[in-house]
């Protein structure tokens, strides 16, 4: 969290996007990082946009509510894609 806050610091994006390809499981601590990035960003005048988020840390993320403040972009089902 810290290399996060020290980006945002030093470079003040406009927009900041958290990749979730790579995660495999999540929970509060995940949950907090994401909301701790968000206020960074809003308020440095920016946004947060979370993408590729898998199913386990989409359920994570939206029974917290998260959808509410920052953008969400959920990976494909691969299973459902190959049924089709």
């Amino acid at each position: 969290m810290l290399e996060l806050d020290r980006e945002i610091e030093s470079r003040f994006p406009s927009e900041t996007v958290l990749d979730f390809s790579g995660v495999t499981f999540m929970d509060s601590s995940g949950i907090a990082i994401v909301l701790r990035t968000c206020r960074r960003m809003q308020e440095s005048g920016g946004s947060l946009r979370a993408v590729e988020v898998p199913p386990q840390a989409g359920k994570v993320l939206r029974a917290a509510g998260v959808e509410r403040m920052v953008s969400v972009t959920y990976q494909r089902d691969t299973k459902e894609e190959s049924a089709t």
